[in-house]
């Protein structure tokens, strides 16, 4: 398993799709050029609830790619930290045990990663709008700027992957 996990969070219905979009558009983008071979990975989550604590297990770093509702433009990018996200709870997911509650859990059990970047894409209102299309040029750009800390952040992720 890679060091640093890219996760975007969603199901294949609408506009909760647009994590798996995310990841769809990361992969196009080439992104994983600039890196040594298995040290960053992307995925597609389908509602993990409690299994995204599973899905963390082990990494060092994880970025999180998730719909969210805060009244933003649609569209819009957010890099939120894992206190706000706490705060807003279970008005930024669909998911059951979503985003919010699976981290709050890992936190209380001590198994969050060394750093973890939580990333919200603004889906609006149900039904307010057509579903939402993140700049993909943005998201390549901070997701690039996110993985550029992580490797100058400290985190050990051994001398074969620096």
């Amino acid at each position: 398993m890679s060091p640093v996990r890219i996760f975007g969070v969603g199901s294949p219905f609408g506009e909760d799709r647009i994590g798996w979009q995310a990841i769809e558009a990361l992969n196009r983008s080439g992104i994983l050029r600039g890196f040594p071979p298995g040290w960053v990975s992307l995925s597609c989550l389908d509602r993990p609830g409690a299994r995204l604590i599973e899905d963390m297990n082990g990494a060092l770093a994880v970025i999180l790619i998730d719909a969210m509702r805060s009244g933003a433009p649609p569209g819009s990018l957010r890099r939120l930290d894992l206190d706000r996200l706490e705060a807003w709870g279970a008005s930024l997911s669909s998911h059951g045990m979503g985003v919010a509650g699976a981290l709050g859990l890992a936190c209380a059990l001590g198994q969050l990663p060394e750093r973890l970047v939580i990333l919200g894409i603004e889906i609006g209102e149900p039904q307010a709008h057509p579903q939402p299309r993140v700049c993909h040029a943005a998201l390549t750009r901070l997701v690039t700027e996110e993985l550029e800390r992580i490797r100058c952040g400290g985190i050990d992720l051994g001398a074969d992957l620096v």
